[in-house]
């Protein structure tokens, strides 16, 4: 019984090797029946490299249109800020002027009101310094 199992398992063996040798065979067969396949796969890399370029090249050309577009925002933003800067720089001349006028004007009757709004005079000029 031994050598029945061993010698079926040698013939199963040789059996998968001979189909194995034959499909070998047949593949090369097709390979010689079709020469211009190493050609045909080089072709195709080639034109899947310059997919891949062209990919990056378009992405590449995406940014810099997204980065001079933030740039360029930048810059307006700058911009408005600087002239907002002017505009308040004006008005703080109008607001030195008018606590100047409130500082120099003479009281005629003291009153709360006048202490109120000189001590919050004061502390919104403490607050610009």
């Amino acid at each position: 019984m031994g050598q029945s199992l061993s010698s079926s398992n040698n013939a199963g063996t040789t059996s998968q090797i001979q189909n194995f040798l034959e499909t070998l065979r047949d593949r090369r067969i097709t390979q010689i029946d079709h020469p211009h396949t190493v050609e045909k796969l080089s072709h195709k890399k080639e034109l899947q490299k310059a997919r891949v370029a062209e990919f990056h090249r378009a992405r590449m050309g995406e940014w810099h249109q997204v980065f001079s577009m933030k740039e360029k925002e930048t810059g307006r933003a700058i911009e408005n800020l600087r002239l907002e800067l002017k505009a308040l720089t004006h008005e703080i001349k109008k607001l030195e002027t008018n606590v100047q006028q409130a500082v120099f004007s003479p009281i005629l009757k003291p009153g709360k009101y006048h202490k109120a709004f000189y001590e919050t005079l004061t502390e919104f000029v403490k607050l610009l310094r």
